[in-house]
């Protein structure tokens, strides 16, 4: 009985002692794991911003990549690094501050073009720009006929096949509203 009871104790206690020289090392050495690998701990920081912190509530509107390359910085870890994968993307990472690291790594793909600060500046810019264009033309449109365009009747009623079954089963009549 004695036996049974001190096997799990003794297991309990090695396994705490591990894992406060462990905390030790991190917080007085300032070290990280020297086993672990920057690829793979960039992957986790980016998966941990965008589930756990939520990517759009990081400070001073900085993007998930970049908050990575801040942390690896931080960790002094990681300057060759350029991509980091997140799913099957293959994302670019910002240039690293640190001394002798690589060159800023040109994004692969359409979409990792657009996963940058000037990139999403210039499509709000443009957005700004069509939506302009369009009231433009609607005003000149109006002008031309000598009267307002005419509102839909129906504006805020559910249209289409789906919306009318909806309706219907909820013993409504889809033409009343």
């Amino acid at each position: 009985m004695i036996g049974g009871l001190i096997l799990p104790t003794l297991t309990t206690v090695a396994i705490a002692r591990r894992l406060l020289c462990s905390i030790w090392h991190i917080l007085y050495r300032r070290d990280f794991d020297r086993y672990s690998e920057p690829s793979r701990i960039a992957e986790s920081l980016l998966s941990f911003i965008y589930h756990e912190l939520r990517a759009e509530d990081l400070p001073n509107g900085e993007t998930a990549l970049e908050r990575v390359r801040l942390m690896l910085d931080q960790l002094q870890i990681g300057k060759e690094l350029q991509y980091v994968k997140y799913g099957r993307a293959k994302l670019a990472l910002p240039q690293s501050s640190q001394p002798g690291a690589a060159p800023e790594a040109v994004p692969e793909k359409q979409g990792s073009r657009r996963n940058t600060r000037a990139a999403r500046e210039a499509h709000k810019l443009e957005a700004a720009q069509r939506r302009a264009d369009a009231e433009a033309k609607r005003l000149e449109a109006e002008q031309r006929r000598g009267r307002p365009r005419k509102p839909r009747s129906d504006k805020g009623v559910k249209r289409g096949k789906r919306a009318i079954a909806q309706a219907m089963s909820a013993g409504v009549s889809p033409l009343a509203s």
